[in-house]
């Protein structure tokens, strides 16, 4: 069922997101570059993508909250039981670039997200690959499409089957839990995957293309839209543990099926 106000909230998200796509086209191999942190970069266009899709947004809605990459930091609730993203009534969570070095190297795997939360609850997401052109979106209770068809998850249910991909912290330690974590699944899933784009790959998981995803050190930035996909393409989003998944800490696995995700995670217990 269509929710009329959610359907203003998308065409708003669309807007900026294919806005925000344009200008990193356009300005593909035509910027500056620094380190926020060791190997961790960003860029001038980052700072622009985020200002340009803020503007659509704040114009649109300048009561709502916002919270992009290229901000401040995390906002801390005054209360220490609630996350400041669930103490915001409306909050857009904005990626400008998920996989700024991926776009530094002009390596092809990229992409802007750009998510609505309502009381600590994803009710839309868009993300958009500029490069393919592929436009993933959602609305809570409606399902995933890809250039406006439906995509679903994957049927994969056993773990040698599954191709999976990860997330790595920019600066990530050889003894790490991450690199364990790694090592077990290259000897368990039939291939492991690290793109550079944690957005891209809930998509790619939540229109079958992965079977799974875990990481321990993502951002709210990174999955507010993705994880939404997930679970409205018919997946499952928890906790590294098997807990429930918190936005304001993503230590996350999402996957498939319910079987696959017993498998990892029984993989991944005591790592």
């Amino acid at each position: 069922m269509s929710d009329p106000d959610l359907e203003v909230h998308e065409d708003v998200a669309l807007q900026a997101v294919r806005q925000a796509g344009q200008l990193l086209l356009d300005r593909a191999g035509q910027f500056a570059t620094r380190e926020k942190a060791p190997r961790d970069l960003v860029t001038d266009v980052d700072l622009a993508a985020q200002e340009v899709i803020e503007r659509v947004i704040k114009s649109a809605f300048p009561g709502h909250a916002f919270l992009g990459e290229e901000g401040d930091g995390m906002p801390r609730s005054p209360s220490t039981t609630e996350s400041w993203i669930a103490a915001q009534e409306n909050c857009w969570i904005v990626d400008p670039i998920d996989g700024t070095t991926n776009y530094v190297h002009q390596l092809p795997f990229y992409s802007i997200s750009i998510a609505f939360w309502q009381q600590g609850l994803p009710r839309l997401g868009v993300i958009l690959d500029p490069v393919r052109d592929e436009l993933f979106s959602a609305t809570a209770g409606n399902g995933v499409l890809l250039n406006g068809e439906p995509v679903s998850v994957s049927t994969t249910r056993e773990i040698s089957e599954a191709l999976v991909a990860v997330s790595f912290a920019a600066n990530i330690d050889d003894e790490s839990l991450e690199v364990h974590r790694f090592a077990r699944a290259l000897h368990h899933c039939r291939a492991v995957r690290r793109m550079g784009s944690a957005a891209l790959n809930l998509c790619y998981l939540a229109s079958g293309r992965l079977d799974a995803y875990w990481a321990s050190s993502a951002q709210p930035w990174d999955v507010a839209a993705g994880i939404l996909f997930v679970r409205e393409a018919g997946g499952l989003v928890t906790s590294l543990d098997g807990g429930e998944f918190q936005i304001d800490r993503p230590d996350m696995l999402a996957s498939a099926s319910s079987p696959l995700h017993e498998s990892l995670l029984e993989l991944f217990d005591g790592v």
